[in-house]
């Protein structure tokens, strides 16, 4: 379109540097008479014809509302009032609709705003085609008074122009438009993801009430365990007491009587009995840490090593460990839970160190993340059993240095409730790390 009018220009432009030869002026005027219309001889077809287009350009456009050539329709023709009015009122019906129609497309623009229109260069040229159409028709129905035939032409012309534009438009977008989805459509669409929602609803809803009586059933369940744990811990409690007392009454009041290898038996069956009662508190400790409630809070966690560092040598003052520990670390957790699970850690890194001659436990962070660790330079494990480490009951060291097997468990149970991770690197005769996340 560009190019057309650019082609337009250019003609106009060259032909007003045209000496025209013959003026449009010296073009004798004629009338049609009862449907015959003389033309002077010297404007003949032939001789308009052999005219330059600078000529006809520069003739058309500086005349272009001359109306001397050409009589008015109603003297060119027999017209009756009766066709020439049915003629000029329907062109002026028309041309009112197609100015009507571009004054409600704008209207609408105004108020909708341009920018939420799609396809608005279409939008917009079919309003200008329709205003340049209404032109045409108002032009046919103003002939018939005042026969401006070069501005209809030219009319015309623009409307072909604007036409062919639009028409290129509407092609290039039809792909668009047909991507586009109709309102019945959508509504559709609406309606059965309305109905999927709802179903899926009424699913959740089904599936809260299964997992709330599921919760119920699994607090049940756990405050039954919780009962029979304790009931158990207080029945097997009596016995072993029973047993551990008779056995220390006869290694008092009747060592005399054994001999060597019976001293030893009463001293083994004392022992068991006094490992079955820890295993005992272990398991209670243990169960009672799955029901504690957490209750987040900001802790100074360097603060709490130390002190429970502290604590082990006032119990255990031949510890021979020493300690580096991070100033400054805090975190967010229950500070409750997360002692037990300190207590833990720290008592694994002395005892697992107790037997190299300069035992080193060290406490940080890891830069710039939430992790945190305790290292030791002790026995270590190999990390093939890295996936026991956490089990209850479960031990590396059988034989080697005491313990229950819970201390590990316990810890893992108390991360895990933090939303946490814990996890432990070591080679044997190097050392652990346990890091932790919460």
């Amino acid at each position: 379109m560009v190019r057309l009018f650019a082609l337009i220009v250019l003609v106009v432009a060259c032909s007003v540097g045209v000496n025209a030869e013959t003026s449009i002026n010296d073009i004798e005027v004629t009338t049609c008479q009862s449907g015959k219309c003389d033309v002077p001889s010297h404007l003949t077809t032939a001789s308009v014809s052999n005219m330059s287009i600078g000529l006809q350009a520069n003739s058309f456009f500086s005349s272009l509302f001359d109306t001397s050539l050409w009589p008015d329709r109603w003297n060119c023709g027999v017209w009756t009032p009766l066709h020439g009015w049915i003629y000029i009122l329907s062109d002026l019906f028309i041309w009112m609709s197609y100015f009507a129609i571009p004054l409600i497309l704008g209207f609408f623009l105004f108020k909708k705003g341009i920018a939420d229109i799609p396809f608005k260069t279409v939008f917009i040229l079919f309003i200008v085609f329709i205003l340049a159409c209404g032109l045409t028709h108002l032009m046919d129905a103003a002939i018939f008074w005042w026969p401006a035939y070069k501005l209809s032409a030219l009319l015309r012309f623009i409307t072909a122009v604007v036409s062919v534009v639009t028409v290129v438009a509407m092609v290039k977008v039809i792909p668009h438009v047909l991507d586009l989805q109709t309102p019945a459509f959508l509504e559709r669409q609406i309606k059965e993801r309305t109905k999927a929602l709802v179903q899926v609803n009424e699913q959740l809803g089904v599936e809260m009430i299964e997992r709330k009586k599921t919760s119920d059933h699994l607090s049940a369940t756990n405050a039954e365990l919780m009962a029979f744990s304790y009931s158990v811990s207080h029945d097997l409690r009596s016995p072993l007491r029973s047993i551990h007392g008779f056995s220390q009454v006869l290694m008092e009041d009747y060592a005399d009587k054994l001999d060597v290898e019976g001293k030893d038996h009463l001293k083994r069956i004392c022992a068991a009995s006094s490992r079955m009662g820890e295993l005992i508190d272990d398991m209670l400790k243990l169960s009672k840490i799955s029901q504690d409630q957490v209750m987040i809070k900001k802790i100074d966690l360097s603060a709490m090593v130390q002190e429970v560092v502290s604590d082990q040598i006032l119990r255990t003052p031949s510890i021979k460990a020493s300690f580096d520990i991070e100033e400054g670390i805090e975190a967010h957790a229950d500070s409750k839970l997360l002692k037990i699970a300190i207590e833990n850690l720290v008592d694994n890194a002395i005892k697992y160190s107790s037997k190299v001659s300069q035992p080193m436990i060290q406490f940080g962070k890891i830069a710039n993340e939430n992790i945190y660790f305790i290292r030791d330079n002790g026995a270590g494990f190999d990390m093939k059993f890295a996936d026991k480490l956490f089990g209850a009951f479960q031990r590396l060291h059988v034989g080697e240095f005491d313990g229950s097997g819970i201390g590990l468990a316990t810890v893992k149970r108390i991360i895990l409730k933090h939303g946490g991770n814990v996890w432990a690197d070591a080679r044997i005769n190097e050392g652990a790390t346990f890091f932790f996340s919460i």
